[in-house]
């Protein structure tokens, strides 16, 4: 697998929660550590979410993303083992 290279900085909005803008500078990303009460073993996973709007019309528009209304994240991911496994699933979309 190749690894993808971030173009923009990660920010922290709690414990295990991130926002990440894409690479094409319009899309953010939503990363979040959970625990997969299935799992015995490491329980501990990643889940992606997508912002439905683009950061390009927020910027046109003076949208601020609100990291608190999930009527606004789209599910993208889950299960995955690492934060670094996350963010480059999210980077090839």
């Amino acid at each position: 697998m190749t690894t993808i290279t971030r173009k923009y900085a990660m920010f922290t909005i709690g414990t295990g929660d991130y926002l990440l803008p894409g690479n094409d500078a319009d899309t953010l990303w939503r990363l979040r550590k959970y625990k997969d009460i299935t799992l015995d073993a490491q329980p501990e996973r990643w889940e992606a979410f997508k912002w439905i709007h683009s950061l390009q019309e927020s910027a046109e528009t003076d949208r601020v993303p609100d990291p608190w209304d999930w009527d606004e994240w789209d599910p993208w991911g889950s299960g995955y083992r690492t934060r670094n496994e996350a963010i480059q699933e999210v980077l090839e979309g």
